[in-house]
């Protein structure tokens, strides 16, 4: 359990890490829009900063791209970019929610939570059968906007 834990731990850490090239502003400069539903507005473009905690602890940095927010979407390629098959990925008025089977077994992965235009707070679930039992591997990642622009790099965990 430990080498395959080890050896997805990156794949909690780094769901949301986007593409593109890395130059990235706010795209429309709006303000926090509240609903009675919870935040309205877009999440903000740029370089983020994640710290994890529980099954799978760390910190790193991600980029969530001008892309990402205008298909509503959380993962962006970075899952498909690590032979996961996305079935569910939606980022809108408050709301994140991915869904992916990964890795060659396609271990089930799932991440929901909430935004607001400079932080998120997710619960990532990922599924690994170990010795005829699935194991469950449970993280929380509570990220904040660090900057427009994003670092090369900024999807690389340090975890």
């Amino acid at each position: 359990m430990i080498k395959t834990a080890a050896y997805l731990a990156p794949l909690l850490i780094l769901t949301g890490c986007g593409s593109g090239d890395g130059k990235a502003e706010n795209p429309n400069g709006r303000s926090v829009i509240m609903a009675s539903g919870g935040y309205m507005g877009p999440i903000r473009a740029g370089q983020w900063q994640v710290i994890s905690t529980g099954d799978v602890a760390g910190s790193d940095s991600m980029c969530i791209t001008p892309e990402q927010i205008a298909a509503d979407s959380f993962a962006g390629r970075s899952l498909e970019d690590r032979d996961c098959t996305v079935s569910r990925d939606r980022m809108s008025a408050g709301v994140i929610e991915v869904a992916a089977q990964c890795g060659s077994a396609r271990h089930s992965m799932t991440i929901r939570g909430t935004y607001t235009e400079t932080g998120f707070n997710l619960a990532t679930t990922l599924e690994l059968p170990v010795q005829g039992k699935i194991e469950t591997l449970r993280s929380n990642r509570a990220g904040r906007w660090v900057a427009a622009e994003c670092s090369e790099g900024g999807d690389e965990a340090d975890a």
